[in-house]
Parts: C-alpha cells; structure tokens; sequence
C-alpha cells in the first residue's frame, strides 16, 4: 500500500511539472496557425498576436482540461448540488476577500502613480490587444484565460502542496511573479505586490470553499472589471 501511494504521488508531481510547463511554454502553440496562414513573424498586428494569444490558451486548456477533467467535473457536480445557502455563503465569502483585494490593488497601484511608475508590462501588453480587438480579448481575458490560470495556479497547485499556508503562498507568488512579464529597473518590482496579494486572496478563496468555480467565478469578476477599465482608456 505505502509503494501503491509513492507512486500516486510521484504521478501527482509529474503531472503537476508538466502541466505548469505547458503553461509556461504555451506561447509555443502559436507557431500552428504562423505556419498554416504563412503569417510574418516580424510584422505580427496586434489583431493578430490576440487572435495567436487565444489560440495558444485555447489549446493549453483543451489540455489540461483533460489532465484535470475529474476534478472540474466533480467540483461541477458539487456546485449543482449546493443548496442556495451555500452557495450564497461562498459567494458572499468569495467577493468579500476580493474586494479587500481590489482595495490593496487600487492602493498600491496610486501610490505607483505618486512615484512616477510606468503601467506593468503585463498591463500595457493586454491594452494594445483590447484595443485592437476588444471582443477576442474579451473571450480570452474573461473565460478561457482567467480559466487556465485557475486550473495551473489554483488547481493543480493544490494537488502536490498539501500544508494551507504554503499552498497559499507559493501559488499565489507564483501566479503575481509571472504577471509582472519585465523588470526594468528594482521599482517595478513594486508591481509584485498587487499581483501577489491577488494571487494569494484567490488561492485562498479555493481553499476555503473546496470547489475551483469559486476562485474562478472572483477572477472572471475581477478581469471584467479590468477589462471595463482598460476600455475606457483605450477609446
């Protein structure tokens, strides 16, 4: 029995470094429809890197759709058979954290424009794409990327870091660290902290209710709302 659990759990961690691979390296999915529509790698519109962008997020999660199917599914089942008053607990458990999330957000992000920071990478990336097509990556941003995140950051983090305090906090660095895509000098490191502490609010949200379309439902909530403001900028 003690060999049949090793085992399971050297499979778990296999799993678990692959799928996270796959979404480091997802970007490499865009190489398919290069080739197929003989698309000029140098010349890439910004239409065209959002149409490349969900195209390699749609295939990472086809994939670890599959990897992680039971757990969605069962996760699934277990919201549809909730009675309302849980669901109500949840939810209302759910916004609470992330609005203290979005206070930290909103603090953090006016004390950068009190110190003259520029916009993260991440942030100025995502609005050259919104602006060029703001329907695409709306379907990007709000299912299918917010939805592999929480599979990769959540999900599958959950499966190999069993202690609540080190789940928490590694995946939540973890998915703030590679927000922040460039360092251009040690300010902008600054930009770590609202990532983290939504990283870390999110994984805590998963933890607490036990059930992934949670912590899913709070980042599709919370990229709308970036995507509404990102909109008002951008027109």
């Amino acid at each position: 029995m003690k060999n049949k659990s090793n085992d399971t759990n050297i499979y778990t961690y296999i799993i678990f470094v692959c799928t996270f691979f796959l979404f480091l390296l997802q970007s490499l999915f865009q190489i398919i429809p290069i080739l197929i529509f003989n698309l000029d790698i140098d010349n890439i519109t910004n239409l065209e890197k959002a149409y490349l962008t969900t195209f390699s997020s749609m295939v990472t999660l086809i994939i670890i759709g599959i990897i992680y199917r039971k757990i969605l599914i069962n996760d699934f089942k277990k919201l549809i058979k909730s009675t309302k008053k849980e669901i109500f607990k949840n939810t209302l458990f759910s916004v609470k954290y992330w609005i203290i999330s979005l206070i930290i957000m909103a603090l953090s992000l006016y004390v950068f424009h009190l110190l003259g920071l520029n916009d993260s990478v991440n942030n100025s990336n995502v609005k050259e794409l919104v602006k060029a097509t703001p329907i695409i990556m709306g379907i990007q941003v709000l299912v299918i990327g917010a939805l592999v995140e929480e599979i990769i950051f959540r999900l599958s983090f959950k499966t190999v870091f069993k202690s609540k305090i080190s789940y928490i906090l590694i995946s939540g660095i973890v998915f703030g660290s590679l927000h922040v895509l460039s360092i251009t000098s040690l300010m902008n490191l600054l930009y770590l902290i609202p990532y983290c502490s939504s990283g870390i609010i999110l994984s805590y949200i998963y933890f607490k209710t036990d059930n992934i379309y949670y912590s899913y439902f709070i980042h599709v909530i919370h990229n709308l709302l970036m995507l509404i403001v990102t909109l008002l900028e951008v027109i």
